[in-house]
């Protein structure tokens, strides 16, 4: 997966081993199900969940069963990068004339980074899909630091294809990371600069251009009007915001439905409209015309006309939203729902209650779950601890030096897609759901690892110019 003569194989195997004893047989939310059985029904397969993830998690379904099949995978993505730190920390060559408190805490932190991305390895969903996703792209760049391997550059490639596979909207996310790094590079009128904003345009038109393909292209989903979440999410919030009914201002939109939007609207998420929610009957209209080319194109414009003519209500009702998805008034303990216990499959899979592995609390997960717990009690469980962590590290490795490490670049770019995702999330989240945000913890906790391998480096006298 790695360069061989750099990556420590035998730690990661390890980690991959003990990821999957700790977690087995994985814990899997309500979308999780429904994935998997698109994952064996390949011709059942819709746009609502990423059709790429749901084969992906599927590679070892008919050996292992699911959600042990999804757990194997996401254990064999997601822990190379944590095996990299560990192997980094032990490794002579970046501890050579290193002041001893930085190799404790370089070690230290490995560690504890390791130990959390076992833990988060056992929920098998989309989130932690993404995060390992961006790890197996930020570990085959650290690879390229001493190789200049094209190999790691392809495995790069194919991981942010992945990230945009799970959720279209990440183009934003990554868009905004292109253009951050491009303006740490300190871009002049000449032709260096017209070069790397070339090079960032690739970096995140190719990605998302080979996501798109393989989703819509090669797998060719049914469409589920899967947009309407966040249409009617942003024009019930300015209706309610305005104390007007705005669907009207759509074409045809017929007049009789039984609840105003005001009344359905919640800013804590989209659900209340959806087909389980309240007012599912907002949904099922507007999944009519976003299943109709010719009509989503006027569904879509409608949208954003409706935000543009609108500014202060929509920013009104996306802060009001931000409140929520920054501050967790819930239970810490509850950031992961696991839907396949046996109470939850009987309700939610009752005809395939049995062709999956049920979820069984045990010590060996406690042991684990303790320390998520130790790490997201009090302050330091809240999304907005996360984005201020994403944000301060991305200023603390903003500025450029002709001495500093390429690993303070990576540093830079895991602190900002941190940031990043918590700003997408602001603008285009429909559900506050703290799993979301959690993709943000993790790359602040990956960027600080990059932080203390540069620091190593720069003292042991390892250094790369940054271009």
């Amino acid at each position: 997966m790695f360069n061989t003569t750099r990556f420590p194989t035998k730690i990661y195997f390890a980690l991959v081993a003990l990821g999957f004893t700790l977690n087995f047989p994985g814990r899997a939310n309500s979308d999780s199900l429904v994935m998997f059985d698109h994952g064996r029904h390949p011709d059942w397969l819709i746009d609502w969940h990423s059709p790429t993830t749901s084969l992906i998690w599927s590679l070892f379904d008919p050996w292992l069963s699911q959600p042990a099949s999804g757990l194997l995978v996401q254990c064999l993505l997601l822990l190379p990068l944590p095996a990299y730190f560990l192997g980094s920390a032990f490794s002579k060559k970046n501890t050579i004339n290193t002041q001893q408190h930085y190799k404790w805490l370089h070690l230290i932190c490995a560690i504890i980074f390791a130990s959390l991305c076992i833990y988060i390895s056992g929920y098998v969903y989309k989130d932690v899909i993404l995060i390992a996703a961006i790890f197996l792209a930020a570990g085959s760049e650290a690879q390229r630091e001493s190789t200049e391997d094209t190999k790691a550059t392809a495995l790069t490639i194919l991981a942010l294809s992945l990230a945009y596979a799970i959720r279209p909207t990440n183009i934003f996310l990554f868009t905004f990371v292109a253009l951050t790094f491009f303006l740490r590079t300190r871009p002049g009128l000449n032709k260096g600069a017209a070069k790397t904003a070339f090079l960032a345009v690739l970096a995140v038109s190719i990605p998302y251009q080979l996501s798109s393909f393989a989703n819509n292209t090669i797998l060719k989903p049914q469409k589920s009007g899967v947009e309407g979440s966040l249409i009617i999410f942003d024009v019930a919030g300015i209706s309610h915001a305005k104390n007007t009914n705005e669907f009207l201002t759509l074409k045809d939109w017929p007049i009789s439905l039984p609840n105003k939007p005001g009344i359905c609207y919640s800013a804590k998420w989209w659900d209340t409209f959806s087909p389980w929610g309240k007012c599912p009957q907002y949904f099922e209209e507007m999944k009519l015309r976003l299943t109709q080319k010719e009509e989503r194109k006027k569904v879509i414009w409608w949208w954003m006309k409706t935000i543009i003519q609108n500014p202060v209500a929509y920013i009104e009702h996306r802060l009001n939203f931000a409140k929520n998805l920054l501050y967790f008034k819930g239970n810490k303990n509850s950031y992961f729902t696991i839907d396949n216990l046996r109470s939850n499959l009987e309700i939610l899979q009752p005809d395939r209650v049995d062709t999956y592995i049920e979820w069984k609390p045990s010590l060996r997960f406690e042991a684990i779950h303790n320390i998520w717990r130790f790490f997201t009690k009090g302050e330091l469980g809240q999304p907005y601890m996360w984005l201020i962590f994403s944000a301060l590290g991305a200023a603390a490795t903003y500025r450029i030096n002709p001495h500093q490490s390429y690993f303070r670049s990576l540093a830079f770019i895991c602190f900002s897609i941190g940031a990043a995702n918590i700003a997408m999330l602001t603008f285009l989240g429909v559900a506050d759901l703290p799993r979301y945000s959690v993709t943000s913890f993790f790359c602040s906790f990956a960027g600080l690892l990059f932080m203390l391998q540069s620091k190593q480096q720069q003292q042991s006298g390892s250094i790369r110019a940054s271009t």
